[in-house]
């Protein structure tokens, strides 16, 4: 018995996980086909025309909002252009992106700041 109940709950978290990386990959795709990379930078990251999205991603429906409303130098992404659904999933995407590395982890940025 206490066999199926694990082999039940894995079965579970290994269909979450497909669907989260389902998500994800969807995201990723929206990312690219909207042009979000062409200011926010590939993995949302941020660039010299677009705010950093990620790893501290805003509240998706934030995000909704502010495409839906925006009055700013981005363009106003209405529902005839994206859904909420294929917002939802480029947001996932942003929360899965890695948070960067401390410079003190790494020895070369270590080594700039120890020399100051």
């Amino acid at each position: 018995m206490k066999k199926l109940i694990v082999l039940a709950l894995l079965a579970v978290a290994t269909s979450a996980n497909a669907a989260d990386r389902a998500t994800v990959e969807r995201g990723q795709k929206n990312f690219r086909e909207f042009g979000c990379w062409k200011c926010h930078g590939t993995v949302g990251q941020g660039s010299g025309s677009g705010l950093k999205l990620a790893p501290d991603v805003l509240p998706t429906d934030a995000i909704i909002t502010f495409l839906r409303t925006t009055t700013g130098p981005m363009p106003r992404y209405g529902e005839q252009v994206i859904s909420d659904e294929q917002i939802k999933d480029i947001h996932a995407y942003l929360e899965a992106q890695p948070r960067p590395q401390s410079p003190d982890n790494i020895p070369a940025l270590r080594n700039l700041r120890s020399a100051k």
